[in-house]
């Protein structure tokens, strides 16, 4: 009977075990523990931040965070919310990176940033890259929010704009550097007289002795020194002609000026004979750049322009002015160097010189830049022709692009 008894006991212990387990609950913590308790501990737990079924946290980009049923991930990362903590990131060019907080280190150094930043511009050429929030701090203090520059008018104003705006404003009369004042050109010195013939004084020779040279109207030192040059060489003649000393020599000196990119170009136009001797006639240039006050070498000149020397004297080879000038190799072509010169029509070929001849002197000469003019029409050339025992000049004229207006062509 007593194990019967004890028997009994025992089966209703486990009875009672089982109807407890059977009613233990699995509860669920955010950082994914799991804890089995009985249903009378439940609200207890729920209570410390535990639940009844699978949760996770999730964060939002404002610092928000939020525990949700596992089963309402996907549903929540379309409104915003994110599986781990993140954080929203700027360029300075205005775009934004939404990436995880553990990286943001790491894309500070490939130029992110925390927070809304911008991008500022000096007119000086140099950048900021500043909070926005200090955006109109810095425009106060000569900061932009977009590239600009200055323009400037003839008049002495200037016009803080935009760089995109600066093609249309040079349209209406604004320039991208100080526009300098362009001095004018005017005559220094001039003397004429009639010429006494060197045989018989009672008489005049058939010449009219005339020089006229010109200076440059400002007061600026690189002018007055190139005045002074130019005094020199011809207020010389001037002189001989007052004193009545120049013998049988006959002289017809006077000038031309041009004006193109603020450069300043004065030809001397120089004859120079003998009565009852032949003479010679050849120019002299002058350049002056107005904007740096210096008096300018060829070479100088044609780099202010934009000329390549060595392309000019090719180009230059082409024009009917070298080819009728005396000639004895050509080099043929039906295209101008593939320009857009008007083809001729018929069948003709474009001549280029290749070697030159003088049949007055017998010689061959070379081809070299005395000087040239730029225009708004062209480019007015002045060749010298190197022989052995003489130089001569030869003038040639070119389009802006160094293509010869006046192109040498034979029929074939």
């Amino acid at each position: 009977m007593k194990n019967f008894i004890r028997l009994f006991s025992i089966s209703i212990a486990m009875i009672t075990l089982l109807c407890i387990v059977s009613a233990a609950v699995t509860l669920y913590a955010p950082d994914g523990r799991t804890l089995n308790k009985s249903e009378s501990e439940v609200d207890l737990y729920k209570s410390l931040g535990w639940y009844e079924y699978p949760v996770t946290k999730m964060y939002s980009l404002d610092g928000r965070t939020l525990i949700c049923a596992k089963a309402n991930v996907e549903s929540n990362k379309k409104v915003g919310w994110y599986t781990q903590p993140m954080t929203k990131m700027y360029s300075a060019d205005g775009r934004t990176l939404i990436c995880p907080t553990a990286n943001v280190e790491a894309n500070k150094k490939v130029g992110w940033y925390t927070e809304p930043m911008a991008t500022m511009y000096s007119l000086d050429g140099r950048t900021l890259i500043c909070k926005k929030t200090n955006v109109e701090a810095n425009k106060k203090v000569g900061w932009y929010t977009q590239p600009m520059t200055i323009m400037y008018s003839a008049d002495g104003r200037t016009l803080i704009c935009p760089k995109a705006n600066v093609e249309a404003n040079k349209k209406v009369g604004w320039y991208t550097e100080p526009v300098v004042s362009i001095p004018k050109v005017v005559t220094a010195d001039s003397y004429t007289k009639k010429s006494v013939d060197i045989i018989d004084p009672t008489r005049y020779f058939d010449w009219l002795q005339t020089v006229s040279y010109p200076k440059i109207d400002s007061t600026k030192p690189g002018a007055i020194a190139l005045n002074n040059k130019i005094a020199t060489k011809y207020g010389k003649i001037i002189k001989i002609l007052k004193n009545g000393t120049e013998e049988n020599a006959l002289y017809d000196i006077s000038y031309t000026y041009s004006v193109y990119n603020g450069i300043i170009c004065i030809i001397m136009d120089e004859t120079y004979a003998g009565q009852y001797s032949e003479g010679t006639n050849f120019t002299t240039t002058f350049y002056y750049n107005a904007k740096t006050d210096k008096e300018l070498s060829l070479q100088e000149y044609a780099a202010a322009v934009g000329v390549d020397l060595d392309t000019m004297i090719e180009r230059a080879k082409w024009s009917t002015e070298v080819y009728q000038c005396g000639s004895v190799s050509h080099l043929y072509s039906k295209t101008l160097l593939g320009s857009t010169v008007t083809p001729i029509k018929g069948n003709y070929y474009y001549v280029k010189s290749i070697r030159l001849y003088s049949e007055y002197w017998g010689d061959y000469f070379t081809i070299d830049i005395r000087s040239f003019e730029m225009t708004n029409d062209g480019i007015n050339v002045c060749l010298l022709l190197r022989g052995s025992y003489d130089d001569s000049t030869l003038d040639c004229a070119l389009t802006h692009d160094l293509m010869p207006k006046n192109p040498a062509y034979v029929k074939y």
